[in-house]
C-alpha cells in the first residue's frame, strides 16, 4: 500500500499557514526524536536522522473551506491522512470543523492547535462526539509539527494496513470454511478418512501459524527465533504446572505468534540501536491490541487472540493494555508472560546486549507474586535449575 502523506492545515492566519508549508517542505533529512531535551529532561538527546517524508500540504483559511477540502479529497479517492486545525477562527471554530470533517472522513487524524484555553477538552469532546483528538499549543516549534506529522501519517497508514489485512484474513477464513464444507460433503463417514482430513487441517493450521510468525521476524530480524523459543519454554512451563493437554497446545500456538501485532510498529523503531524513548515505547505498547485485532477473527479452538492480548499484563495491575491483576487474566497468558520475559532478557536486542539467563531468572524470582504468577515462576525456575532446561539453538 502506498503511504499517504497528504496533510491539511486550517488556520485563518496566512503567516501560520505559510509556516506549515515551510516546516513540512521537502528536505533530505530530519532529526528524530526532535524534542528529546524539552520533553524528557532526564534523557540526553540522541540524534537519529531519517529521510523526510514527501508531505503534500494543503492550507485553507477557515473551517468551511477545510470541510470542503476533506469532502473533495474523499470523493477523489485521495483522502488526507492528517489535519492541523486552529481552534479560534472566524465562522465555525476548530471543534465544529473537526466534527464536520469526521462526518466526511472518520479515518482523518485531527490535531487541534490553539493559543487559547477558553474551550476545555471535555467540551470539545462533547462537540465532536469523539475523544481521539490531539492538542498542540501555540506558539509551536517546527520540530513539534514535523514529529506530529511523521507519527500521525505512520499511524494512519498502519491503521489502513491493519484493516486491509483483517479483510484479507476474513477472505482466507471464508475460503477455508468453504473448502472444508465442500470436502466434508464428499467425505464418507469412515473414521480413517475423517482422521486423515483432521491431520491435514492441523498441518495447514500449523503452516498458517508459521507464516504469521515469519511476518513478524522478517520485519524485526533482531528477534528472529524469539517466538519459537518462547513457545518451547511456555509449553514446558505449562506441562510442569500440570495444565491440560488442550491448554498446553493453546499456549504453544499462541506463543508462536504472540508478537504478530508488531507489524504495526515502524521498522525504524524496532531495529535501530540505542535507548527506546517514551514516545516510541507508547507505539510499541500498541502491539498486543494490534495482534488481537489480527487474530480475533480466526476461529481457533483455543483463546489465542486473548492470550496474545494479555501477554504484557502483570499480577499487580501495572501491565498493559488493560491493567489486569491477580486472577483477572488467563492462566495461559500468565505462562506466556514469564516465558516472554525470560527469553527477551536472555537474548540480544538492538537497544542492548543479551543479559543472560541468570539475570532473567533473577528478574522473575524478584517479581514472583507481584509482577508474575507465583506458580508459573516456580515451574520456570524448576525447569532451569533442577531439570536443566535449555533453549534450542
Amino acid at each position: 500500500m502506498e503511504k499517504n502523506y497528504r496533510i491539511l492545515v486550517v488556520d485563518d492566519d496566512p503567516d501560520v499557514r505559510e509556516s506549515y508549508q515551510l516546516i513540512l517542505a521537502p528536505g533530505e533529512k530530519e532529526i528524530l526524536p526532535s524534542l528529546g531535551k524539552s520533553l524528557f529532561s532526564d534523557i540526553p538527546r540522541v540524534d537519529f536522522t531519517f529521510p523526510r517524508p514527501p508531505y503534500e500540504v494543503t492550507a485553507v483559511k477557515n473551517g468551511e473551506a477545510g470541510v470542503a477540502a476533506v469532502k473533495e479529497a474523499v470523493t477523489e479517492g485521495r483522502p488526507f491522512a492528517v489535519a492541523f486545525v486552529d481552534m479560534k477562527m472566524p465562522g465555525i471554530d476548530g471543534a465544529e470543523t473537526a466534527r464536520r470533517m469526521w462526518i466526511a472522513d472518520p479515518s482523518l487524524l485531527i490535531t487541534i492547535v490553539t493559543a487559547y484555553s477558553e474551550t476545555p477538552p471535555d467540551k470539545i469532546v462533547n462537540i465532536t462526539g469523539r475523544d481521539d483528538l490531539l492538542y498542540l499549543r501555540k506558539p509551536f516549534a517546527g520540530e513539534e509539527i514535523r514529529q506530529f506529522a511523521r507519527c500521525l501519517t505512520t499511524q494512519w497508514h498502519l491503521s489502513r494496513e491493519r484493516d486491509l489485512m483483517a479483510h484479507r484474513l476474513e477472505e482466507v477464513n471464508a475460503n477455508l470454511e468453504h473448502l472444508v464444507r465442500k470436502r466434508t460433503h464428499h467425505l464418507n463417514e469412515s473414521k480413517e478418512e475423517l482422521n486423515t482430513t483432521l491431520t491435514r487441517l492441523r498441518k495447514a493450521l500449523g503452516a498458517i501459524i508459521e507464516a504469521l510468525a515469519a511476518v513478524v521476524e522478517t520485519k524485526d530480524p533482531y528477534t528472529a527465533g524469539h517466538q519459537h523459543r518462547v513457545a518451547d519454554l511456555a509449553r514446558a512451563i505449562a506441562t510442569e504446572m500440570g495444565l491440560t493437554g488442550d491448554q498446553v497446545d493453546g499456549i504453544r500456538l499462541a506463543a508462536s505468534i504472540h508478537d504478530i501485532g508488531k507489524i504495526r510498529v515502524p521498522s525504524e523503531i524496532l531495529n535501530r540501536p540505542g535507548k527506546i524513548l517514551d514516545p516510541e515505547m507508547e507505539i510499541i505498547k500498541c502491539h498486543p491490541e494490534a495482534g488481537y485485532d489480527v487474530l480475533k477473527g480466526i476461529d481457533f479452538p483455543w483463546p489465542v487472540a486473548e492470550i496474545a492480548l494479555q501477554h504484557h499484563e502483570r499480577e499487580d495491575g501495572n501491565g498493559y493494555p488493560r491493567g489486569l491483576k491477580d486472577e483477572e487474566g488467563l492462566v495461559e497468558a500468565k505462562v506466556l508472560a514469564v516465558a516472554d520475559v525470560v527469553d527477551a532478557m536472555a537474548s540480544h536486542r538492538p537497544y542492548r546486549p543479551a543479559l543472560g539467563i541468570e539475570s532473567a531468572l533473577s528478574e522473575i524470582e524478584k517479581g514472583r507474586g507481584t509482577r508474575y504468577h507465583p506458580d508459573v515462576v516456580d515451574a520456570c525456575l524448576k525447569l532451569f535449575r533442577e531439570k536443566n532446561f535449555e533453549f534450542k539453538p
